[in-house]
This record gives structure tokens, sequence and C-alpha cells, in this order.
């Protein structure tokens, strides 16, 4: 029995070792791209700094973060040759410690940020230090323990010196940084979690597969006892069942964990881009403004950042299922257009988008996707063009009366691409510009996302291009052909309404939380569009029953009632019951399925933008009106669709 203990021990050790092998070298394997990324910052810090603080205290600050960088780098090309699994502990504890070294002086910036007097700035430099720890979460996070050190590290300075400030918007800041800790401590555990779930349950189908092997070498070697190998089979079958049950389980962990980084993520995103939207709209000084506006728009990248790696993610993973339903193709390549109308004309460049007469305009497919692969090449096309136009061009390649084979080019005229380079700018994470010089924003998932999507739909991508010359992206894709009538005419009309009518509906707003319920209500109030809130689900129903809504804004994820237990408890009442618009956080295809078949009428993801809710406030009055729907008229939206080569 003591010899049985003692070998269960050396399993563990033997374990735990493999373990602590692996999470040291998912550590360094990071470093060298994490440092890439902190000698940008420190440029671009500089720059920013440069003519607002005292040249040798900007300079040493720079200087020391430099080389403690650099020194973090150099251990980690020495991790490549020395780690093994007998030293992996010394390893972790060694990367504890460069964690501490080089964030140290990088949070001197938060005091040293003090000497400027404008408090615009230090809310700058608050921002900068919380994207450098929460852009830490995936080289720091993968021991607990380093990313707690990294986050209090980092902002620990900064708070003490708010708070020996005692004023009230150095109050507000702490506890916002209080807040922000707080969030980046749960979502640094659960990731922890999962990263280390995984490694382990690596380990264990490796484990498996050693002994799979052992076993049939030695059914191989001696056939003398038949039962044996029978009993032997049952239980690798026995095991590869147990190896298949974590399998799923981890996979099921991940999607939990995906959809928590989703919800958690874009809830506080509605809030920033919401209220920096709405103070814009208000007068205020130029001062004020400016940093207003990059607030929005760093949100806004951090939003398409986050579209980007939940998409590609829900894609790989299997949790897309293309839809098939009639839209109006210049419609959707309108909407295309004028998404993308304003990143054009701030570089000022042609936009322009042409369709040939012989493509015809009711089709049937997933017209979403379509919009997602269009937009992420017109958009990746514009980011890499200074100067000159960025086309669509759709014409008509072969079809029948019931299906037609349609090409999408876009071309540039911008940096183009260099042929060595062509077959992995479909890669995950891949950009053309290099780290240390990129001028872009994104993280490189755009034509990977086009890539996948285009060969879920069964199409064909080519792409040509020539450096200094520009690039031309072409996409196959087949579609249904839709034959209009009187029931499906409504699907391709144009909401023509005057915003007077719409903009009469009465509207509930429901959420737990109050930014959201500021946000929501601040929109309706700027259109003068009469509303009511509600901070609960048991409210809500208080509100619907007493009084008549035409409309609910409701919040799917609430303490006391969902919103989906909310539209299943007024569907068994005999109240009529109003339209119901979900606003969720939750932005995969199974959950929006689950929403729409729970009796809502139609989703706002967050963060909820102005132009979105104006939308669906529209398509809620057609609803409700019931009117007959006249075709759709083409229209021009400033040099964007023409029909005609």
């Amino acid at each position: 029995m003591s010899g049985m203990r003692g070998d269960m021990g050396a399993v563990h050790l033997g374990m735990n070792s493999k373990l602590n092998l692996e999470l040291a070298r998912e550590h360094y394997k990071i470093v060298p791209k994490s440092s890439l990324g902190f000698y940008a910052v420190l440029v671009i810090t500089s720059i920013f700094y440069w003519d607002l603080l005292p040249g040798y205290i900007l300079i040493s600050w720079v200087g020391i973060n430099a080389l403690t960088t650099s020194f973090f780098l150099y251990v980690s090309q020495l991790s490549k040759t020395r780690l093994n699994e007998s030293n992996a502990g010394n390893w972790l504890k060694a990367y504890t410690c460069l964690v501490f070294i080089q964030d140290v002086p990088w949070s001197l910036i938060g005091p040293i940020s003090f000497l400027i007097e404008d408090e615009a700035f230090r809310m700058l430099t608050l921002l900068m230090l919380s994207g450098v720890t929460a852009g830490g979460i995936i080289s720091r996070a993968i021991t607990y323990r380093n990313y707690v050190i990294s986050l209090l590290t980092l902002l620990s300075p900064l708070s003490v010196t708010l708070a020996f400030e005692q004023t009230p918007v150095s109050e507000v800041m702490l506890i916002m940084i209080a807040i922000y800790v707080l969030f980046m401590l749960s979502v640094a555990k659960n990731y922890n979690t999962t990263i280390k779930r995984n490694i382990v349950l690596w380990l264990d189908n490796e484990s498996l597969v050693g002994e799979l092997r052992r076993s049939h070498a030695e059914i191989g070697a001696s056939n003398q006892d038949l039962k044996r190998e029978i009993e032997q089979r049952k239980q690798v079958e026995q095991e590869l069942v147990l190896a298949k049950d974590r399998s799923e389980r981890a996979n099921e962990a991940k999607n939990q964990f995906l959809a928590t980084v989703s919800h958690e993520l874009r809830t506080p995103l509605n809030g920033i881009m919401g209220l920096s939207d709405l103070l814009q709209s208000e007068p205020m000084d130029d001062s004020f403004r400016y940093p207003l506006e990059q607030i929005g728009k760093a949100a806004r990248t951090l939003q398409r950042s986050v579209n980007d790696i939940l998409d590609l993610t829900a894609i790989e993973a299997g949790h897309i299922h293309l839809s098939e339903e009639p839209f109006s193709l210049r419609t959707e390549l309108e909407e295309v257009v004028a998404l993308l109308w304003s990143s054009a004309e701030q570089k000022n460049l042609l936009l322009d988008a042409t369709i040939d007469d012989a493509v015809e305009d009711n089709l049937s497919g997933d017209a979403y996707r379509l919009r997602q692969i269009l937009t992420n090449l017109i958009s990746n096309a514009l980011k890499y063009t200074d100067s000159g136009s960025v086309r669509l061009h759709v014409k008509r390649l072969q079809g029948t009366t019931s299906q037609v084979s349609l090409r999408f080019e876009v071309m540039d005229t911008g940096i183009g691409i260099d042929t060595s380079a062509l077959e992995s700018i479909f890669d995950n994470f891949t950009r053309l510009e290099n780290f240390e010089t990129r001028r872009n924003e994104g993280v490189g998932l755009g034509l990977a996302i086009v890539k996948t999507l285009v060969s879920r739909m069964q199409g064909s991508l080519q792409v040509e291009s020539q450096p200094g010359e520009g690039s031309c992206f072409r996409i196959d894709l087949d579609f249904q052909i839709h034959a209009a009538t009187d029931d499906s005419v409504g699907v391709f009309a144009e909401s023509t309404q005057p915003a007077d009518q719409w903009e009469s509906l009465r509207v509930l707003v429901v959420d737990d939380n109050l930014i959201n319920r500021m946000i929501l209500t601040g929109y309706l109030s700027k259109r003068s569009i009469p509303h009511e809130q509600a901070s609960n689900g048991r409210e809500a129903l208080q509100w619907l029953r007493e009084d008549a809504f035409d409309l609910v804004l409701l919040d799917i994820q609430m303490p006391d009632m969902s919103g989906i237990e909310v539209a299943a408890q007024l569907q068994r009442e005999d109240t009529p019951v109003p339209l119901l618009i979900a606003v969720t956080a939750h932005a995969f295809p199974e959950q929006r399925r689950a929403i729409l078949e729970a009796g809502f009428t139609d989703l706002l993801i967050k963060p909820v933008e102005a132009h979105e809710l104006s939308k669906v406030m529209r398509q809620a009055y057609r609803q409700i009106q019931g009117a007959e729907c006249m075709p759709r008229k083409t229209k021009n939206i400033a040099g964007g669709i023409s029909v005609g080569g």
C-alpha cells in the first residue's frame, strides 16, 4: 500500500513539473511580442509628452524602461535553450521577478503625469496604464500571481498620488481605478483557470496517447492471453470516452469564458462610448472636446478588436450557422458604403461602389455575413490607402432563373502587398506593417475572418497586388434568386416614414445598470421621443400593466428577472404585449437565436450607438403600422452606389 502511495506521489510530482514547464514556455514565448509592444508605447509616450514634461525626466523614464524591457527580452531568449522540466519552477520565479522589475519603472508615469497641470492628460495617462494592464492579461495572467503583481505595481503609484491630492476629480479617478482593478482581477482569474485547464487536458491526452501506444505494443508482442487483450481494449475505450468527456467539458468552459468576456467587455464599452457620444453633443470648450473624442475613438478601436476576436473564435469553433433569408443586394451595399464613408472622407479618398445592370437585386442568402466580408475588405483597403480611391464592383458571372454566381471586386490604390506576403495575409493576427512602425490600429483578424467566411459560404477568394500600385481582392459567391411577392416585398422596401412619425412611439427602457439607462434615455431625449424607465424586471411589469407602450428596450441580463423571463411573463398575461427589443451584450449566434425565439422582435448589441437605435425604431414603427411597403428606390450615397458599369 505504501508503495502504491509512493507511485501516485511520483505521478503527481511529474504532472506538476510538466505543468510548470508548459506554463513557463507560454510565458516566455509571448515576451518578444509584448516587448515590441512596450517599445512602441515608449516611443509614442515620449513623443506625446515631449513638450509637456521636463526633458531629463522623460528621457530618464524612457531609458530605464527600455533597459528593463531589453533585459526581459534577453532572458526570454536564454529560456529557449536552458528551460527544461527540472528547472521550470525556477524559471517561473524568475519571470515573476522580471515582471516586477519591468513594471516598477512603468508605473512612475502616473506620478510624473501630475507635473502637467491639465487634468485631461492625467485621465489619458490613466487610460494608457489601463490599456497596458488590459493587454497584459494575455502574457501575465498565464500565472495569476504574476498578473496581480503587475496590476498592483502599475496602478499603485498613481493611486497613492491621487489619494494625497484629495480633489473631487482625484476621488472619482480612485473609484474608477478600484472598480477597474476588481474587474480585471476577475477576468484574469477566469483566463488563468481556462489556460491551466487546457494545459492539464493536453497533458492528460498526451499521457493517454503514450499509454495507448504501449498497450498496443504489448498486445502485438504477446497474443497468448486473448482475454487480457479484450479487457485492455475495453479499458482503453473507457479512457477514450473519459478523455472525450473531458475535452467536451473544456470546450464548454471555453465557450462560457468567451461569453463572459464578451459580456464583461461590451458592458463597460457601452458606458464609455455612449456617455462620450452624449457629452460630445453638448456645447463645451475644445480643450474638453478633444479628450472626449480620443476616448470615443479608443473605445471604438477596442470594440472592433473584441468583435474580431470573438467572431473568429466562434467561426473556428463552428458556432455559426449561415442563414437563408431574402435581402436586397443594393440595400446591403448602401449600408456598407454608408458605414465606411466617414473613414474615407477623413483621408480624402474616393469610396465608390458600382453594380452591373445584369446583377439581380432580390437575392436569398446570408446578408449579414456578406456585409461582414465586404466591410472587412473595404475597411482594410481604406486602412492601407493614403491617396486615390477604394472601389467595389459587383458583376454577374453566370446563373439560372433560380441561382446566380456573383463576383465582388474590392480595388484600391494603396501601398500594395509584396508577393512573398500574399499567402500569409489571411493568417490570424497578420498585418502588412511591422509592429514597431505600424500606423494603423487593429489586431490583424479582418482578412482571416474574410477567408473563413468565404470558405464556409463555399465561395472562392483571390488577391492580386503590386507594391506601390494597389491591390484587388476578388470574392466569388453563389446566391439564390428570390422572386419578390406581395408577402415578401417588405424585405426589399425602404423605410420612408418621416421622423416625426416613428419618433412618436412611446418607449419603456428597462435595465438594471444606471449608465445603460442614462445612455438609452439620453438618445431618446435628444430625439424628443416619449419614454419611461425601469431598473428591474418587476418594475417593468408593473409599468406595462398600468400603462400603454409601443416599444420596450429590455436588457436581457438582470439580477431579479432576466429579460427573457419578463417576456415569458408578458406572454402569459392578458394585457397586450408591445414590441420587445433586446438590449444585450450577448453577441454569439446561438444567443441571438434563443433571444428571438423567446418573443423578441429585434436585438441591439452593446455598445449601442445612436444610428443603430434609430434603425430599430424605424423598423418597429413599420411593423406597428403594418403599412404596405413600396419597392425600393436606388439611391446614391455621396459617390457610393451606382447602377451599371
